[in-house]
């Protein structure tokens, strides 16, 4: 009983193995496939968080440079930089209040909480308005940041943006971000004279990135770092843990002002991606980073889930295999026994005994095979007796029939007696016939060339010709590239006989039209006459059996009535398929014309 599960185990085996594979492969595409989506869905919402910071950066720097700009451009303000000294000593009063009013032009309501503007004239004129005013005079010599004016002025009216840094704002000290350009009194004067600056409270770039951040669901995890062309730290401040260099040491450069790329934090030795993007208006740099593990962790997740989903798919395919297993072996096992009891005689010639398939139920099988081919030999035997009784039944029948050479002779004959009677209408007539009907009479129903196909019609035509005379015009305009083209045999020139018949129930001349295209990797062929046309009803009866024609329901219908239109769209539908072009249309004037094609 053991050897007789060895098919069951092997249908186990095998089966069991295939469903393995088949589900890995599937689990192993999958995974990688929707690991790439969501790697990059994460990436690109790290790249998004530091494109948004660094645009709405932008924002609030080229306010401040509006700001300046505004200033610049009112000569208002440069005249009263430019006043008297004695003015900003006294602390004027009413210089103050052209000050505040200049303030009202430049600013919007929004700004005075969180933008200061000051313009320092290097004779020591000062004025300052916006969340502090003022109006005083300095002595610009005395200054700390000397080396910071020195160059401000070297910039010539460019823009320069500080890093944070600490000022009087209202009554206490703040951290804030300057804008600093110089400008001169005159336009035409090349050298500066005054520097202006706008400052806004370091507290607003702290919101734009607790902003960010607080959209994001994993924002605890995620961080910004924000540092300028000189590769000094905008944000964090004070965060002693924070080390610019070691991202800086990653950053090859590039001319490119987004990209990605993966770190090794040296505080926690943990991997990092970080997303960067450089502003062409600021020279600001934002990073956003998040530990790989962090950012990966729906990956991670999926491939968990994956991984136990395809062991308990396995395990469900091995219960499932065994069982059908032991349900296919079973009915072999039975039929073994069922032919084992069949006493038949050996056949003459003997089969191999044994298959070495290495499976008893096939070897048992085998056996019971080859008594059954002995029963079955007697019976083809007299099967085959039979039919050699029709066969020579059929050969003598046909041999009362007229042979098909007896025809060619007759024409042959006709031929020669107009050869010798010097009448070229009938040699025609007979050349032509006879090359048709060795067309006609070929019983091989392989597709034939349109050469061939056309060597037909044109003989065919020619017969018309000597009939008709001139009554009959006809043109063949078939381009040789559509020679080799396979089509099922007598397609065209039952469409010319088609059009023959239509043409002559009007007053000659009658005209016969054929053209033949290649377009967009299809080849057609038109016919086309000058006959009394096709009623609207009868084209719409035409086109709904073609369009409700059935290849196996209507095929041996289609055949009853000869060469017809059903016929020949049937025989290139046979062909062809659903590519097959077959299409009737009324010609403007009078006329059909009939349009077959295919696929090249």
């Amino acid at each position: 009983m053991s050897k007789l599960n060895k098919i069951q185990f092997k249908l186990f085996k095998n089966y069991t193995t295939i469903m393995i594979v088949t589900i890995s492969l599937f689990m192993v595409i999958f995974y990688k496939y929707t690991s790439t989506i969501l790697e990059e869905r994460a990436t690109e919402s790290l790249s998004q968080l530091s494109n948004t910071a660094i645009q709405e950066l932008d924002m609030v720097l080229a306010e401040m440079n509006t700001m300046q700009k505004r200033v610049l451009f009112a000569e208002q303000a440069k005249s009263l930089i430019f006043t008297d000294s004695k003015l900003f000593e006294t602390h004027d009063y009413k210089l103050q209040r052209e000050f505040n009013y200049l303030a009202t032009l430049i600013y919007e309501p929004q700004h005075y909480k969180n933008y200061q503007l000051n313009i320092l004239n290097l004779n020591g004129n000062y004025a300052g308005f916006g969340h502090n005013y003022f109006v005083k005079k300095i002595d610009t010599s005395k200054l700390d940041n000397q080396s910071l004016i020195t160059d401000i002025l070297k910039l010539d009216g460019k823009k320069l943006i500080t890093p944070p840094h600490v000022t009087a704002w209202a009554s206490k000290d703040t951290q804030v971000v300057s804008l600093y350009r110089s400008f001169s009194e005159n336009v035409s004067d090349p050298k500066p004279t005054a520097i202006i600056e706008t400052q806004v409270n370091y507290q607003e770039i702290i919101d734009i990135v607790n902003t960010n951040l607080n959209k994001l669901l994993s924002k605890n995890t995620k961080q910004i770092i924000i540092y300028d062309s000189n590769q000094q730290l905008i944000y964090p401040l004070n965060n002693a843990e924070l080390s610019l260099d070691h991202y800086l040491a990653s950053i090859t450069p590039s001319t490119n002002s987004s990209f990605i790329l993966k770190n090794e934090n040296t505080i926690d030795n943990e991997k990092l991606i970080i997303a960067g993007t450089q502003s062409d208006f600021s020279g600001w740099t934002v990073l956003a980073t998040e530990p790989e593990d962090e950012l990966l962790a729906p990956i991670n997740a999926l491939r968990n889930t994956l991984s136990l989903i395809g062991l308990i798919a396995v395990c469900l395919t091995m219960v499932i295999n065994y069982l059908l297993s032991r349900k296919l072996s079973n009915p072999i096992r039975q039929i073994h026994t069922n032919m084992k009891k069949l006493k038949l005689d050996e056949l003459p010639i003997h089969l191999p005994q044994n298959m070495n398939s290495g499976i008893v139920e096939i070897e048992g099988l085998h056996h019971v095979f080859v008594k059954m081919c002995d029963q079955l030999q007697d019976s083809l035997d007299a099967v085959v007796a039979a039919r050699s009784l029709e066969i020579q039944s059929r050969l003598t029948a046909m041999q009362s029939q007229m042979n098909p050479h007896f025809i060619y002779n007759t024409l042959a004959i006709i031929k020669i007696m107009g050869k010798e009677s010097a009448n070229k209408g009938i040699v025609d007539i007979c050349t032509n016939l006879s090359t048709m009907l060795r067309y006609v009479s070929s019983s091989s129903s392989s597709p034939v060339l349109i050469k061939d196909e056309l060597d037909y019609t044109y003989n065919y035509l020619n017969l018309m010709k000597i009939r008709f005379q001139d009554n009959l015009i006809y043109q063949l305009n078939i381009p040789e590239e559509l020679y080799n083209i396979e089509i099922p045999r007598l397609i065209i020139q039952p469409l010319v006989e088609n059009s023959i018949k239509f043409a002559t129930e009007i007053s000659p001349p009658w005209i016969i039209d054929i053209q033949g295209t290649i377009d967009h990797n299809n080849w057609f062929i038109t016919v086309s006459d000058n006959g009394i046309g096709i009623t609207k009803q009868k084209l719409v009866e035409l086109q709904k059996k073609f369009s409700e024609f059935n290849i196996y329901r209507d095929i041996s219908n289609s055949q009853i009535n000869g060469m017809g239109l059903i016929n020949i769209f049937a025989r290139l539908k046979i062909l062809y398929g659903d590519d097959v072009i077959f299409k009737i249309e009324p010609l403007p004037d009078r006329g059909v014309s009939i349009t077959i094609g295919g696929k090249l």
